[in-house]
């Protein structure tokens, strides 16, 4: 398995790294790359949400959200699980490593992650139940991406 999840690290390293060279060709070319990256992050995670199985219970979506080899891969960690509210920790991120590898500054790193997360705001947009929020990002400097999901009422 841990070959496999460093396969995995490396193709989402490689996935970070044209996502960044994508963003400077873009703004070489006049164009808005944030609007761009945001629109075009969320409608991937809309994308990965039609292949999840669809719930309106908080622990099933978190058993799918955090599918082996993705747990694996970000080493995420359920923190708190019950019926209203998940917690998750995320303590890898191999987007924000190659970002750091290509010379990034927190300052850049920040303004990629936030705009990669649109994913799981893309992600979550497609259960209605659910709501997310993300109180800590490794692309920020924290030590770890922190995610909240509540069942709304």
């Amino acid at each position: 398995m841990e070959k496999t999840v460093q396969y995995l690290r490396d193709a989402i390293a490689d996935r970070a790294t044209w996502f960044y060279l994508l963003i400077e060709e873009m703004e070489k070319e006049g164009y808005p790359p944030e609007k761009i990256a945001r629109r075009a992050v969320f409608n991937f995670g809309c994308l990965k949400a039609e292949k999840m199985k669809y719930t309106t219970e908080l622990k099933t979506f978190i058993e799918e959200f955090t599918a082996s080899p993705g747990q694996e891969v970000f080493a995420m960690e359920v923190k708190e699980l019950n019926p209203q509210k998940a917690v998750l920790e995320f303590e890898h991120c191999p987007l924000v490593k190659a970002w750091q590898d290509l010379g990034c500054t927190v300052e850049e790193t920040d303004y990629l992650c936030e705009w990669a997360v649109e994913g799981d705001y893309g992600v979550i947009s497609q259960f209605p139940s659910f709501e997310l929020e993300i109180e800590s990002r490794i692309g920020a400097g924290a030590e770890c991406c922190r995610l909240i999901i509540t069942k709304l009422a």
